[in-house]
This record gives structure tokens, C-alpha cells and sequence, in this order.
């Protein structure tokens, strides 16, 4: 017997999922009991090319005037792929697949005389084999029955990403019954509902979901409002709206709101828009809105919403407009937020925040909330230079605004770090483990300083 055989699989488990995967191909080959027990991390993922699209697939940016109509692939790259989808549905090496992508491949000329989807088609007869899929991400696909029935028998599945998918006019799923009745995580991208949404959503189960994550042109939020169901399970939602640059005003506002009573349990809220509509005028207006709320990213005209939520614990603002984010700083004393985070994403062709008169004002606050522990406010011109609209700090205030914020620290006993970063400005001071206090200020700017790399570090760190 040699030295492998002589090592438990559990302990041959445990060392194999440190070595890197390139690494992985040549230890599989020194040993059959290496190239046995490497196999469910060789084999966990398959990316999948069914057919070509006419633009890159890029699910950050999707579009409304791409076409999504799938294209043939060229024979050589269709026999690939077949022999590829072959290989990875044998019987030895499915069961070991974790997570699979069908993205198609980028391509600007027609080729083949096939079917654009007949290589969807064997996906879909293939998938009752992947019995231990966890993710599956799919882009532009047009699901058949067959491919729903087999998408919904997946007896592992947790986590479903769509982008740009359709469900066949031919598939009745009221006749059907078919229910994803093991997944919890759902995203779904989409760029106009039309018929699309409803039928995505009557396939989840409302009980089971806990995550969601979706994105839409902003001008169809009601429509996706009335078709939502409620889900009470769902502890995370996420909502993307892209600029509706084909039918909008450049700086139409989105009203999420009627979308997210269906949501009741949220802890954790992620919105991501250009222009979010005021939110309501009072929190009056809503008092059961998110009671378990504990976390939230997105714009700060969310906050009259949301501020006073006893549980939240943790603020990400990024801000278009100038809020009164100070003030309501100061009217929660008893607040339970730890973590308090404001980028301002200034659009310098748009409008610009005033950073000095901001950072002015937060000098002269007479201390931070007891149960603050981290602080950040970031000024980041997303195009071009900034506006000349904008205040920016100038060098002759910096010193005094360097004094105001370090007075600010030693008023604030509950708080261990602080990041204040504008042009050619930042203030920098946090607590250390052994009880020790670092400070840092920079008045120029410095190119060789990476300070989103910086602040990446000083925030992962606290």
C-alpha cells in the first residue's frame, strides 16, 4: 500500500481545497486516489456556451436596444460544445457539478445553418443529471416545458440568476404546476417585464425564498409592483434600475415604494438608481415599514424611511443630492447604527455635492451617536472633473478642518475609525487592537496614493 492509501478521503478533502486549481489538474494525475477524490473540485463548475449573441454578455450592462436573439454557432464551435456537454453530463463526472453557467459567446457574423437552439435543447434534456446543481446562471435563453420541468426537478438547486429570459408562448404553467420549490435565492434581470415577470415569479415559492435580487427599467416598477406576490420570507431584496435611456428623461426619478411593501421582513435593503424618487414625507407615513431591518445600501432619499428602525445597524449612502444626513446624526442619540458609510457619486455634467461646507458642518457637531463605532464620507466624481458648481475644501481650511474632526474623535468615546476623503483632502483616524490611536491626514494630492485600495483596507479592517 502507498503513502495515498494510506490517508483518509476526509483528510485528502481537507488539503485538496487549499491547492489552487491549476495545481489540482497535474496532483489528479500523480495518484488514482488523488484523481478520485480531486474530482469534486475539477468538476464543480461548467460554463456552458448553447449559442452566440450579436454584443459581449456582460450581465452589468445590459441593454435595451441589444438583440437578444440567439445566433447558430459555427460547426466547429457547436461540436465543442456538444462533446463539452457530453463529458460533463457522463455519469461520472455530473454528480459532482456544483454550479454551471449558460452564457453564449460573442460573435458578429452568422455561421451554421442549424438551429440557433438546438444546443438548448440537449442543455435542457441534460439537466436532470446535474443532481447536486446548487447555482445555475443563465443568459437569453428561451426556456421550453421540457426546460422548465427539468429546471424545476433539480433536487439541489438553491440559487437561480436569469438575465434577459423568456418563457415559451407554448408553456401553459397554470396547466403545469411546476413550482421551484428548492430555491432560495433568485435574481432576475430583466429590461421590460411585457409578459416576462409573472411567470418567473409564479414558479417561486414565496415561503422558501429568502433572497431577491432584481433588475428593470424604471418605468415599469408599478406594473412589477401589482404582479408581485408577497414575500414574507425574504430577508434580503435588491433592486437595480438602470437609466431608461431609450423611452426616459435623462433625470427621471424611480418610485420603488409600491414595490417594497411585498417585502415585509427585510434585513437586508440594497437599491441601486441614478435618481430615486423622495421618499415619504414622514415615517408616520409607514411606522411598520421594515421592522427587522438591519441593513441598507443605496440612496440617502431612502432615509426618512428607514433612520429610525430600531434594529439598523449598518448605513451605506450613496447620494446623489445633499441630504440632511447630519442632522439626522444628531436627532438619534440613542440610534443602534455601527456602521455608517456616505459615498457621494458626484455626476460632474449633472450636479455636484459641496464637500467643504459638508465637512464644515460635521466639525461643528457636538459628538457622534454613543453606539457609532465607523464612520466613512467619500466625495467620487464619477465623470469627468469636477463641477464648478461645487465647493471644494480649500488649503487654507484644511488645517482647521483637521482640528474640528480630531476634536470631533475625542468627543465621540464610542467610536473607533473614521475616513473623511475629498479632493486633495483626507482625515484618517481609528483606534487600534492594543488601545493605541492612528491618525492620518493628507492635504495634496498624491497619484502614487491608491486610496480606494487604502480605504478598502482601513474598512475591511475594522
Amino acid at each position: 500500500m502507498v503513502f495515498p492509501d494510506q490517508v483518509p478521503d476526509e483528510l485528502w478533502l481537507e488539503i485538496l481545497q487549499l491547492v489552487p486549481r491549476k495545481s489540482l489538474q497535474n496532483v489528479a494525475l500523480t495518484h488514482r486516489t488523488l484523481r478520485r477524490t480531486s474530482r469534486g473540485f475539477l468538476f464543480d463548475s461548467l460554463v456552458f456556451a448553447p449559442f452566440s449573441l450579436g454584443h459581449w454578455p456582460d450581465k452589468s450592462n445590459t441593454r435595451w436596444d441589444y438583440d437578444y436573439s440567439p445566433k447558430c454557432l459555427s460547426d466547429r464551435a457547436h461540436e465543442r460544445e456538444l462533446e463539452r456537454l457530453e463529458f460533463w453530463s457522463s455519469p461520472e463526472i455530473a454528480p459532482f457539478v456544483r454550479s454551471c453557467k449558460a452564457i453564449p459567446i460573442e460573435t458578429k457574423m452568422l455561421t451554421g445553418d442549424r438551429s440557433p437552439t438546438s444546443l438548448v435543447e440537449v442543455f435542457f434534456n441534460k439537466l436532470p443529471c446535474f443532481t447536486s446543481l446548487q447555482h445555475l446562471d443563465v443568459y437569453a435563453v428561451h426556456f421550453t416545458h421540457i426546460g422548465l420541468q427539468n429546471l424545476c426537478h433539480l433536487p439541489a438547486l438553491r440559487h437561480l440568476e436569469l438575465t434577459v429570459c423568456h418563457v415559451a408562448d407554448s408553456v401553459d404553467l397554470e396547466a403545469s404546476q411546476l413550482r421551484l420549490e428548492t430555491v432560495d435565492c433568485f435574481a432576475l434581470r430583466h429590461l421590460r417585464p411585457t409578459d416576462a415577470l409573472p411567470p418567473w415569479i409564479n414558479l417561486l415559492h414565496p415561503e422558501r425564498l429568502v433572497e431577491m435580487h432584481l433588475t428593470f427599467c424604471p418605468a415599469y416598477i408599478a406594473h412589477i409592483a401589482h404582479s408581485l406576490p408577497y414575500f414574507p420570507a425574504v430577508k434580503r431584496f435588491s433592486i437595480l434600475l438602470p437609466p431608461d435611456e431609450a423611452t426616459s428623461a435623462p433625470r427621471q426619478t424611480s418610485n420603488i415604494y409600491p414595490l417594497l411593501p411585498k417585502f415585509p421582513n427585510i434585513e437586508k435593503l440594497e437599491v441601486y438608481c441614478f435618481w430615486l424618487a423622495q421618499a415619504y414625507s414622514s415615517v408616520d407615513d409607514v411606522p411598520d415599514a421594515f421592522p427587522l431591518l438591519t441593513e441598507y445600501h443605496g440612496p440617502a432619499e431612502m432615509l426618512p424611511v428607514i433612520i429610525s428602525r430600531s434594529n439598523l445597524q449598518r448605513l451605506w449612502i450613496t447620494s446623489y443630492l445633499e441630504p440632511s444626513i447630519l442632522q439626522n446624526l444628531q436627532d438619534m442619540p440613542t440610534h443602534n447604527v455601527v456602521n455608517f458609510v456616505i459615498i457621494y457619486r458626484q455626476f460632474a455634467r449633472i450636479r455636484s455635492g459641496k464637500s467643504a461646507p459638508f465637512v464644515k458642518s460635521l466639525g461643528e457637531l457636538p459628538s457622534l451617536p454613543s453606539t457609532l463605532k465607523h464612520m466613512s464620507i467619500r466625495w467620487m466624481h464619477v465623470y469627468g472633473e469636477p463641477n464648478e458648481d461645487d465647493e471644494p475644501i480649500l488649503d487654507s481650511d484644511k488645517s482647521e478642518l483637521f482640528v474640528k474632526l480630531s476634536t470631533l474623535v475625542n468627543r465621540s468615546p464610542g467610536i473607533k475609525s473614521m475616513w473623511i476623503e475629498s479632493d486633495g483632502f483626507l482625515y484618517r483616524w481609528r483606534r487600534l487592537k492594543n488601545g493605541k490611536e492612528e491618525e492620518l491626514t493628507m492635504d495634496h494630492d498624491d497619484e502614487e496614493v491608491d486610496l480606494h485600495q487604502d480605504w478598502k483596507i482601513f474598512w475591511d479592517e475594522r
